[in-house]
């Protein structure tokens, strides 16, 4: 991964989740994260439910239906057949475990997303017998033999304008997305949109760490609109800082009391030693409490 970034450091699906709400915030769907199909460890990324008879006019979601299941597939996850009928078969333990026609196949669509050009995936479902058509810029439809529509969304070749949130998501990130993107958030009031372009900021600035090193050096005005968006969070950042510090100060200025008031006791006791010993009188530690006790010599 560029930029030196650790790849188990990174919450991609974090990042997806709040670009699927952020471009999706005026649709009135539900959106899941990890929607678990039963008690054992099996999740779906995210899940769409979509209210009956809604079409929305966002490219990718016209092709919604009632559930809509979404695989996410970051930059360095493979993507190939297997994940493909991995994925499809989210769709089938969903059915398998709603209640009885409360959804049917044909309630259903499987979307894939990912960053880079699928080519090989693409190559391995054509070897077994699968269509794939290219429907608008980065979104393709696979049909054939299949249960469910299904689409595969390439987010590097969405179109910058509704799918910016999207494109974020990337380890090779342009600076044209960056200020465009960094435009939207300045604009953006809504608190809980404020937070899903903080999760989205947080994944890019993980992985494109060059990129916004070269825009602090370069471009004032736009590492200070970071710093504006940011800015709430620094303010929190400041205010904990603030209090471990005092915090650190009390216990600090405690435990200089604790050493001198420590100090006098020992000096005390020396002398009642010295007092003792010279009155004939053999003053023993009991160890468990550092009581003394007296014996006479």
């Amino acid at each position: 991964m560029p930029n030196n970034v650790d790849k188990q450091t990174v919450d991609w699906h974090s990042g997806f989740y709040a670009a699927t709400c952020f471009v999706f915030r005026n649709e009135p769907y539900e959106i899941l994260r990890e929607y678990e199909l039963n008690k054992q460890p099996i999740r779906i990324d995210v899940l769409i439910k979509n209210q009956e008879n809604y079409v929305s006019g966002n490219g990718i979601a016209k092709f919604f239906r009632k559930v809509n299941v979404i695989e996410y597939k970051n930059p360095e996850d493979s993507l190939s057949y297997i994940e493909f009928y991995k994925t499809l078969g989210y769709a089938d333990l969903y059915i398998g475990h709603s209640k009885s026609w409360e959804v049917l196949p044909t309630d259903i669509t499987v979307s894939v997303f990912r960053d880079a050009f699928p080519r090989e995936l693409f190559k391995q479902l054509q070897g077994l017998g699968y269509a794939v058509t290219k429907q608008c810029p980065g979104v393709y439809f696979v049909t054939g033999k299949l249960a469910y529509p299904v689409q595969v969304v390439v987010t590097s070749k969405l179109s910058a304008k509704n799918y910016l949130a999207f494109k974020m998501l990337s380890n090779r990130l342009g600076y044209k997305d960056l200020a465009e993107f960094m435009n939207i958030a300045r604009q953006t009031k809504e608190s809980t949109d404020r937070e899903n372009i903080d999760a989205i900021l947080q994944v890019s600035m993980n992985v494109n760490r060059e990129l916004y090193a070269k825009l602090k050096r370069e471009d004032p005005i736009m590492c200070e609109a970071l710093k504006e968006f940011f800015k709430e969070d620094l303010e929190e950042l400041v205010e904990k800082a603030n209090a471990i510090e005092a915090r650190y100060n009390t216990v600090k200025a405690e435990n200089k009391t604790l050493k001198e008031d420590n100090a006098k006791m020992e000096k005390e006791l020396e002398m009642y030693k010295a007092a003792c010993a010279a009155a004939g009188i053999v003053l023993k530690m009991i160890s468990s409490t550092g009581v003394p006790a007296l014996s006479t010599a």
